[in-house]
């Protein structure tokens, strides 16, 4: 019982879902899909920032879109990209 009370409460308190794959009206983007994929599927991104090692020189891309599906909408997408391909997604809801 507390193993679940302890889960539920680690849930509620994410901000954030890092997922395997995420639904933009009928079509799907996940791990290991193409930046061309992914720019059909969503859009052009309103954010890209470049990540960079402790070393220097860059690692991968972090793509966002604040507001997923409609304008209106209060979802954002974050997505991690690394040599042209999506390595993670994530998707959360605003309130």
């Amino acid at each position: 019982m507390r193993f679940i009370l302890a889960m539920l409460l680690a849930w509620a308190m994410a901000g954030g879902a890092s997922a395997q794959s995420v639904r933009i009206d009928k079509r799907i983007i996940q791990v290991g899909d193409s930046e061309a994929h992914v720019v059909r599927v969503a859009g052009p991104p309103d954010r890209i920032v470049t990540l960079e090692a402790r070393a220097g020189g860059a690692v991968g891309e972090r793509w966002t879109w604040y507001h997923v599906d409609d304008p209106h909408n209060d979802r954002s997408l974050v997505i991690r990209m690394r040599d042209g391909r999506v390595v993670d997604l994530e998707s959360e809801v605003h309130r």
